[in-house]
């Protein structure tokens, strides 16, 4: 996968960057979030990225990663061919 001025690339086609951002901020907008013993801190997840998980020392922070995390997932899912993305929000990163 490479990059080129605000676009990710997989096999095919280019995909504005922006594209896979909005995508990944609906799919945190559905994030479950649960507090952790130990280590203290915050997990969160969206159950349909199954792999994709974050973990931070506030709510906020494992929000915040979790969304560099799916941005990561998606552009490694699309770059390996998959078609499996789910839509999140009503974004999809297929086209029509």
């Amino acid at each position: 996968m490479g990059t080129r001025s605000g676009t990710l690339m997989d096999r095919e086609t280019l995909m504005p960057a922006s594209l896979i951002e909005d995508w990944a901020s609906a799919a945190a907008a559905q994030a479950v979030v649960e507090p952790m013993e130990a280590p203290d801190g915050f997990y969160a997840e969206v159950a349909e990225t199954p792999g994709a998980w974050s973990y931070g020392e506030t709510a906020d922070e494992a929000l915040s990663v979790l969304h560099s995390v799916l941005v990561g997932w998606a552009a490694l899912k699309l770059a390996d061919g998959d078609t499996d993305i789910p839509v999140m929000g009503g974004v999809s990163l297929y086209q029509r």
